[in-house]
């Protein structure tokens, strides 16, 4: 993180001590990562479940490190001994936040955070270019949310970042750390629910992102999650206001090519595909719409959206030649999985087309994973997927999502059993799954190929 400008004696207090370096010291560049430290830097020693940062004290001292920031009691090197250098990392990021103040959204949910996030970054840019400061990538957790805040310049005038979770009590602190003026929960649904039990206490889990928000804050959340018990509780016990979209944006239609839609008696058009994708909208709408007030300043950003490209491995459409392939590859968990399924069963009924499917376990799920996967199974009878390749290295998970697909609804036309393959997560059972579905899909037909990120589906697409 470059750019900086901390006053060294601004942080020492009683569990912080300085060594060997004059008090007048100043942070004006922070390394987390060895490999990439330059002269002049400071190095935080970090520590994570498969990598210490003491261990490369000696290193980053010879490439010329300003100071380290470490907590091992056996080092006494020019730096910071502190207590704990993840919550040091944390310290750092909330005095570089109150410096530069800006307005902050913070955002999580189960599905669509990172595709809020970028949204509304994309949206809020077009109003104030330049001045708009986002989370790369999904850096949401207690590394990830500190380095966002620490790459905030004095320029920036809004600050979107995003909060993830996948244990309980993650989110509180992260929330204290970001000190929202606007928190939106996208979704909540059973992503990670093996790590905490129940969709109520995803919930909680969840609604956590209030806890650091101003008092003058507003959450906003869809308008099913607006009317839950557990999250209005936190929202009087905070006394913020709480929003949800109104019907000020209308659907028209949404297909392969996007999502098309009405505001003030104009049409715009969102070139995202997916129903889920204009619920994102609709979130990243009712955000803009407090911040700014003017409605053609909110017009000149929406109409921008044309040329808005979404987040890589989202439903897209890549350029296979023969066939219609769809990279949902990024992630995956059962709401995410209907959301895609849905789309894709639509889109191949309107063309006259089959669906196939190449789909990889999700994870997570703990206790209630095997149900899940022969839910998905099922799911895919329901929307008509003609063939099916799923891939998973647990026996007992492939033979859920297999009894799921070839139990016949009552509702079915057809008492064939459902073509389809189950096989393990290798490079080769990968192929195998390839040549199986090209063995039967034919020009036009739609493939969606989705799966957990542990899974690596995106192998698929590199074989078309």
């Amino acid at each position: 993180m470059q750019n900086l400008n901390i006053n060294i004696v601004d942080l020492l207090d009683d569990k912080t001590t300085l060594h060997k370096l004059p008090q007048e010291s100043v942070i004006k560049s922070l390394c987390v990562d060895s490999r990439k430290l330059q002269k002049g830097d400071w190095f935080i020693c970090l520590k994570g479940e498969t990598f210490n940062g003491h261990d490369f004290i000696e290193s980053v001292l010879a490439s010329g490190a300003a100071g380290i920031i470490y907590d091992q009691e056996d080092v006494n090197v020019p730096g910071l001994k502190v207590t704990d250098t993840t919550k040091f990392l944390g310290k750092l990021a909330t005095h570089w936040r109150n410096i530069i103040n800006p307005v902050v959204i913070a955002i999580t949910g189960s599905n669509g955070k990172t595709s809020v996030k970028e949204l509304i970054s994309f949206l809020l840019e077009k109003y104030a270019t330049g001045k708009v400061c986002q989370s790369a990538g999904n850096f949401n957790n207690q590394f990830g949310v500190p380095y966002t805040l620490l790459s905030l310049k004095p320029e920036h005038r809004f600050l979107v970042v995003e909060v993830g979770t996948n244990h309980p009590g993650e989110i509180a602190p992260l929330s204290i750390l970001a000190l929202p003026d606007y928190a939106v929960i996208t979704s909540v649904s059973p992503g990670h629910i093996g790590n905490f039990g129940s969709l109520e206490s995803i919930v909680e889990e969840k609604s956590d992102i209030i806890t650091g928000m101003k008092s003058s804050g507003v959450f906003i959340t869809n308008f099913e999650l607006s009317k839950n018990l557990q999250i209005l509780k936190k929202i009087n016990d905070h006394k913020i206001l709480i929003k949800s979209p109104d019907k000020t944006l209308t659907l028209l239609h949404h297909n392969e090519t996007g999502i098309n839609f009405l505001f003030d008696g104009e049409t715009y058009h969102y070139p995202v595909c997916g129903l889920h994708q204009f619920q994102n909208l609709l979130l990243a709408y009712t955000v803009l719409s407090e911040i700014i007030k003017e409605k053609e300043q909110i017009k000149k950003a929406l109409k921008e959206l044309v040329n808005y490209r979404a987040v890589k491995g989202r439903l897209q459409k890549t350029d296979a030649i023969m066939y219609n392939v769809w990279d949902d590859t990024y992630n995956a968990n059962p709401a995410s999985y209907k959301e895609a399924i849905d789309f894709i069963s639509q889109i191949s009924k309107n063309s006259e087309s089959n669906a196939f499917g190449a789909f990889g376990m999700m994870g997570e799920l703990g206790n209630f994973s095997e149900k899940a996967h022969e839910e998905l199974g099922k799911l895919t009878v329901d929307y008509g997927f003609s063939a099916v390749f799923f891939s998973s290295n647990e026996e007992k998970i492939r033979n859920a999502f297999l009894r799921g697909r070839q139990e016949i609804k009552q509702a079915s036309l057809t008492s064939e059993k459902p073509e389809t393959l189950v096989a393990a997560n290798t490079d080769q059972d990968i192929l195998y799954g390839n040549k199986y579905l090209l063995s039967k899909m034919k020009n036009g037909d739609h493939l969606l190929v989705k799966g957990s990120r542990s899974t690596h589906m995106e192998r698929i697409l590199k074989l078309f």
